[in-house]
């Protein structure tokens, strides 16, 4: 449960700061009154990630969700989700997805569509 709780807390505070590109490890491991260090620690223990890993992660999740669900550019959406640089949210992107934001949004949504029919 307490695992379960601190987890909740770094999401939650990784939710409500996912638009600043300078989040980082330190802001988050103050704002839960932990070195940065016994952070990393805790952390890695719950999930086997590392902060880093989580919070692209979560952005990454956060640009899949807005791509489906909106008409924003996508411009638009690396701005609301914090990358602090576009060339470095497309190699990430074409890591996870390999497609472009763009071709992910249009294969998502004729798999939405499919599924309505």
């Amino acid at each position: 449960d307490e695992e379960k709780s601190f987890y909740e807390k770094v999401i939650a505070f990784i939710e409500n700061n996912v638009k600043d590109t300078e989040l980082s490890v330190e802001m988050i491991s103050e704002s839960l009154g932990c070195t940065t260090q016994e952070f990393y620690t805790r952390l890695k223990g719950i999930t086997k990630k590392t902060p880093n890993e989580i919070i692209r992660a979560y952005r990454l999740s956060v640009v899949e969700r807005l791509l489906v669900s909106t008409n924003l550019s996508v411009e638009d959406i690396i701005v609301r989700v914090g990358f602090g640089s576009r060339s470095s949210f497309f190699k990430l992107f074409m890591q996870e997805h390999g497609m472009t934001p763009k071709n992910y949004r249009e294969q998502q949504k004729k798999m939405l569509l499919k599924s309505i029919w």
